[in-house]
């Protein structure tokens, strides 16, 4: 028995109502970029991304006389508002607290904030020496902060560089290169869609 011509238009207007709405929910679903890494070309690389729709609020590090290890923190969103407690990503790189050098830290982003920006300091040896994040609002736009820098215990910088997100998008997490110390670093950007 073949449908008749009513339900044959019926069928194809819930086709056609169906793909509007996967259109619609595929285009309010998060854009990843991964920017430029800044440092130098040794080690392997690494990326660590935060779970889906977390944003990127900051780092824990060690250093010594450049950056040893570093791990990204994120924290949960709802519609722009910061919720729950945050959480660390894997640690990269590697600490040898044999030597007499070493300091330990946190950087984190004002409440209701997220990592936009790193600018990182390289040294002679194209190893990260220290890095700083500058955050900005998750909603509402207004000035970014700019965090201070991690703490180092010698060395000494050579150069440096900026890896920003894109305009319109947040850090969802780290990129960069690693072996005993931190070779490079960049960050993975999104969009969300109440962030403007």
């Amino acid at each position: 028995m073949h449908p008749t011509p009513s339900a044959t238009l019926i069928g194809l207007f819930a086709l056609a109502a169906a793909l509007l709405g996967n259109t619609a929910s595929v285009s309010a679903q998060a854009i990843s970029y991964s920017r430029i890494q800044v440092g130098g070309p040794g080690g392997g690389p690494f990326e660590d991304t935060c779970r889906p729709n977390d944003v990127l609020i900051g780092f824990n590090y060690t250093a010594g006389k450049a950056l040893n290890q570093i791990a990204g923190v994120c924290q949960a969103e709802n519609n722009g508002a910061l919720v729950g407690a945050n959480y660390g990503l894997r640690t990269w790189g590697h600490w040898d607290n044999s030597g007499p050098y070493g300091a330990t830290g946190n950087v984190r982003c004002p409440p209701g904030q997220a990592v936009t920006s790193l600018h990182v300091w390289v040294d002679k040896f194209h190893e990260v020496h220290n890095v700083r994040a500058t955050c900005s609002p998750l909603v509402g736009g207004g000035q970014g902060t700019y965090l201070n820098s991690t703490d180092n215990m010698g060395g000494q910088a050579y150069s440096d560089g900026s890896t920003p997100c894109p305009p319109l998008t947040l850090a969802i997490g780290l990129t960069g290169g690693y072996g005993a110390l931190i070779d490079r670093l960049g960050l993975k950007c999104s969009t969300f869609p109440w962030h403007h």
